[in-house]
């Protein structure tokens, strides 16, 4: 900018090649008593007398308008200031270094080998206890109803940006402007914190903000529970800064427990974005085979929510602290099927729901050790009720070969229904709904979590009638016959939240992986629960194919009436199959 008259407009230097040449700019911030000396001394050309404040005026309208042409050119903008021409030099060196490594693959690499060592660590301290559930939890206004960036800023100087519109903080500017919440944003956020304050000076501005933080206590409990209960790794993600919210961590008492990754003032270190928060929950899902319950409130937080097994969306009571285009981003991901695992957390509980609470986003229960024992659930990979009396009546039905045909195929049914309505509950969880009571009020009932989008599988064509018994257990499930894995089209199992896999005996598991590999082909995050009456031992035992498949995917499951130590496989007379469509003629 050239502004040597102040009683003139001043003239803009910079062009349009320019600014589609230029990816960063360093601004050195001269003091305007030292520009007017040397302007004095300048024997080179004629220089027009200015006074320091004129000078000062150049500077404030030169880089807020040089502020406003990187946002909206996504160029990075960073002032150094010049005092010290030791430090000057320091800061320089340290951004000319950092500018050309520091991208997204820089951060999402750098976020993953933090994750890789607290959970390897974490894990370690476990004993004997094999982890597979993580928490990853958005910090603002989903831990806290609270915007800490909000207050940090309420705290600093603006730096002199936003001075143009001083009812915004200079976050608000930024993520208002065309740079929108790219990664050019964040990282232009990173240089704004090391532009408004020291190292020392955001260090205390962070304490003061971490002591206006109130936890939700239903999450601070349900933080506290799991790790008591070694049922779950916490990371606090959040794109905010990483100090405030370890602050916080370490009054609560979880200092070196959770894991806190968040964005920092200084260069060549952590930048969190809506992208790096989504390859984490990736990366703990495809490569640590870990089972991830994604918390967030706003849009920022849907990509990771897309990532994760189950998603919690918080609902915050107070409006002001609401995002104003979640509920739309939401129903459009519910409609296209990308978000089937989604329940809504109310903050406080009568907070006005999303959606109108439908069916589509239940509400969990957050209340007392509930949502604990539900993660603590997911834990449990094989389960069966061998040794209950309900189990002894049934087998004998089952077993006896003198029946067959409609007996038989109703003693199967039975079963279904009785291992769907015992187990399967503990892997999916329950949801409530409201009905009328006979005393004409409104009353709670509880249902199979997501159950609308549960779809039931029998095995063709011996998981049939079990597959009826679980149909009869949680009614609202669809139900789809399938012969072979193809039978299950990409668009259906995309829209559902779990596949419950029906079969009435599992010798080998082979049939079983083939149906693994194809869903997981279609979809990383849906759940697949296997319910079958018999499982052969030597099918999941260590090393077994099934075993390892079941270990290594966090959100696989098998469920059964028993365990069986026979190695006997049915055929002719004594296939199961046979037995139950009277066909024991057949081969």
């Amino acid at each position: 900018m050239f502004w040597d008259d102040p009683m003139m407009q001043p003239i803009r230097a910079t062009t349009a090649a320019d600014l589609a040449t230029y990816t960063h700019i360093i601004y050195l911030n001269v003091r305007a008593e030292v520009i007017l000396e040397r302007r004095r001394r300048d024997e080179s050309r004629f220089r027009p007398e200015a006074s320091v404040e004129h000078l000062q005026e150049w500077q404030t309208r030169e880089q807020t308008e040089l502020r406003q042409l990187c946002r909206d050119n996504s160029i990075l903008f960073a002032p150094v200031d010049t005092d010290q021409d030791d430090k000057m030099m320091t800061r320089v060196l340290a951004l000319l270094h950092d500018f050309p490594i520091h991208g997204v693959r820089y951060d999402k690499n750098l976020a993953v080998q933090r994750l890789d060592d607290y959970v390897t660590t974490f894990s370690a301290s476990f004993s004997q206890n094999v982890v597979s559930n993580v928490l990853v939890m958005d910090a603002d206004k989903t831990l806290a109803p609270i915007d800490t960036g909000d207050r940090l800023w309420s705290l600093l100087s603006h730096a002199g940006d936003g001075a143009e519109n001083p009812t915004r903080t200079p976050l608000q500017s930024i993520f208002g402007s065309p740079l929108g919440y790219s990664h050019a944003a964040f990282r232009q956020v990173s240089l704004l914190y090391e532009e408004a304050a020291s190292e020392q000076e955001l260090d205390a501005a962070c304490e003061t903000v971490a002591d206006m933080v109130e936890l939700y206590p239903d999450f601070l409990r349900l933080i506290r529970g799991v790790l008591e209960k070694k049922t779950a790794l916490v990371v606090v993600l959040t794109c905010g800064l990483a100090s405030v919210w370890e602050k916080v961590m370490a009054r609560r008492g979880l200092k070196g427990k959770v894991l806190v990754l968040g964005s920092t003032r200084a260069s060549q270190d952590l930048i969190v974005t809506p992208a790096v928060k989504a390859h984490v929950v990736a990366h703990l899902r495809e490569n640590r085979g870990k089972f991830v319950w994604a918390f967030g409130d706003s849009p920022l937080d849907l990509p990771m929510m897309q990532e994760a097994h189950m998603a919690v969306v918080v609902v915050n009571g107070d409006d002001s602290l609401r995002s104003r285009s979640m509920e739309g981003k939401l129903r459009q991901i519910l409609e296209d099927g990308t978000l089937p695992h989604a329940y809504q957390a109310l903050m406080p509980r009568d907070a006005k729901p999303l959606l109108a609470g439908g069916e589509e986003m239940p509400i969990i229960d957050t209340c007392g050790d509930k949502l604990v024992s539900k993660v603590g659930a997911s834990c449990a990979k094989f389960q069966t009720l061998t040794e209950r009396y309900v189990t002894l009546l049934l087998a004998g039905e089952m077993r006896d070969a003198t029946v067959s045909g409609p007996g038989l195929r109703a003693a199967h049914e039975t079963a279904g229904w009785y291992v769907a309505s015992e187990l399967l509950p503990s892997v999916l969880g329950l949801e409530t709904y409201t009905i009328p009571l006979v005393t004409q009020t409104q009353g709670t009932a509880y249902r199979l979590g997501h159950e609308a989008k549960t779809l039931i599988v029998p095995l063709m064509r011996g998981g049939e009638p079990m597959a009826f018994g679980v149909s009869k257990a949680f009614p609202r499930a669809p139900f789809v016959h399938a012969d072979k894995p193809q039978a299950l089209r990409p668009d259906l199992v995309r829209r559902m939240h779990a596949v419950v896999l029906v079969d009435s005996v599992v010798n080998t598991g082979k049939s079983i992986l083939e149906f693994f590999q194809h869903i997981r082909g279609i979809s990383a995050t849906v759940r697949i629960v296997v319910v079958a009456g018999v499982v052969q031992q030597d099918a999941v035992v260590e090393g077994s194919p099934l075993y390892d498949s079941l270990m290594s995917d966090a959100a696989i499951h098998i469920l059964a009436l028993r365990l069986s130590k026979n190695k006997f496989t049915g055929v002719g007379t004594t296939d199961t199959g046979n037995r139950l469509f009277n066909t024991t003629f057949l081969p």
